[in-house]
């Protein structure tokens, strides 16, 4: 419905009015009602899952729904225009995201931190750099990146991230199937179907045997 082709007026404002619903319900709606360069920043958010809540900003993207890379240029967050880039391998689902400020903004302060702020909060370089963090698939499924202007902001939300899921949240590939554990359990397959093969083959020779003898 988003992406229908757009082949008369009508059609444009039936295009228009899906997607300003669909930011509506992204809470993107005071962009809606202000300027165009605010709607401009309502779609880069909406495109991208990038949420703005009580901590600060959340990319809440899937790492599972994610292939490829992404570039995100010019997101505002607190007058500061923000850049980010994500990319994702498949099939493993890990990679990494980038996020940087505009250098004309080096006298504004902004951290960040991955997706469950396990890593140590970074402020994000005055000149332009970039800070990068790994992308990895939770169980479950976690925003990716997590930026906020005060890193007092960061800490409040890794103690209630800390508290909301305990030990339930588990990066896949900090706890990956060994390889050893594959092997065993493939051993263990193929020894109980042999047997069971073995079985089935004795119980039938020797009903065999047993109908031969009372035969003759």
């Amino acid at each position: 419905v988003l992406w229908t082709p757009i082949k008369s007026l009508e059609s444009a404002y039936t295009f228009l009015a899906n997607w300003s619903n669909e930011m509506n319900k992204g809470g993107c709606g005071d962009f809606i009602a202000a300027t165009r360069i605010l709607f401009h920043q309502a779609l880069l958010r909406s495109f991208a899952g990038v949420l703005e809540t009580i901590h600060g900003l959340e990319l809440a993207l899937n790492p599972h729904s994610l292939e490829g890379y992404i570039d995100l240029w010019g997101i505002e967050y607190e007058e500061v225009l923000i850049n980010i880039s994500v990319a994702v391998n498949t099939p493993s689902h890990t990679g990494y995201v980038k996020v940087s400020k505009d250098a004309s903004f080096k006298d504004t302060a902004l951290y960040a931190c991955d997706q469950i702020c396990s890593s140590e909060i970074t402020s994000i370089p005055q000149n332009g750099h970039s800070v990068t963090f790994a992308i990895k698939p939770t169980n479950p499924s976690t925003p990716i990146l997590y930026i906020a202007s005060q890193s007092n902001q960061l800490i409040e939300l890794r103690h209630l991230i800390e508290q909301h899921h305990g030990l339930e949240l588990h990066s896949l590939e900090e706890h990956p199937i060994s390889a050893l554990f594959i092997i065993i359990i493939a051993v263990v397959i193929v020894v109980f179907h042999a047997l069971l093969f073995h079985m089935i083959y004795k119980e039938f020779c020797s009903g065999d045997r047993g109908y031969n003898k009372s035969s003759r």
